[in-house]
């Protein structure tokens, strides 16, 4: 999950997104998507759940906010939408989102009818700003549409790497450096 030179790859930054002490998961039965809340935390934890659909053209749109308690060490099913319901109002490639905030932390979940690479997404314009000394800085980026598997690539040490963006959303990603970095850091997305 790291190359030759000890950078971290993509599957680094899923493995540890999955691994995150509380996450959100869903569940294909049929047809209908239950999210899941799964605590691998040894306490009971409130998680507070938004679920979303993103059209392919047209707005994010909140379906359900609730909050809920997760015992410890296990999972509660948190929602239980139709697919045939948001495809025949948000269309087929609608992508359903779930975020989860919890004490400490934060997880997104998103489901899509098709293949990641199927999806007809609109091109996302990235609003980048940098700052920072040689050693460490951030990144500041800003999207207008659903940004898929938002990449930065420089010879440094990313907080975060290889995510999604919603619409209008912004994320701070903080870089370190063991050497003295002053080159550029590439941004991009697949629908750039």
């Amino acid at each position: 999950m790291v190359d030759y030179f000890g950078n971290r790859k993509a599957a680094w930054y899923a493995a540890a997104a999955g691994s995150r002490p509380v996450i959100a998961a869903s569940e294909k039965i049929s047809k209908s998507l239950k999210w899941w809340i799964c605590n691998d935390v040894h306490k009971q934890m409130v998680v507070d759940v938004e679920i979303k659909v993103q059209p392919v053209s047209g707005d994010l749109v909140l379906l359900k906010k609730i909050t809920i308690t997760v015992p410890a060490n296990s999972s509660t099913a948190a929602y239980e939408m139709s697919t045939e319901g948001i495809q025949k109002e948000y269309g087929k490639n609608a992508i359903i989102v779930c975020d989860i905030v919890y004490e400490n932390g934060s997880d997104r979940s998103w489901w899509s009818d098709g293949l990641p690479r199927e999806m007809p997404l609109k091109k996302a314009n990235l609003i980048v700003t940098r700052k920072g000394t040689k050693y460490e800085g951030e990144v500041t980026i800003h999207t207008d549409n659903w940004a898929r598997v938002v990449t930065l690539d420089a010879d440094v040490d990313f907080s975060d790497n290889y995510f999604e963006m919603l619409p209008g959303e912004t994320k701070f990603i903080k870089w370190k450096s063991l050497q003295p970095f002053s080159g550029d850091i590439k941004i991009d997305c697949w629908n750039e």
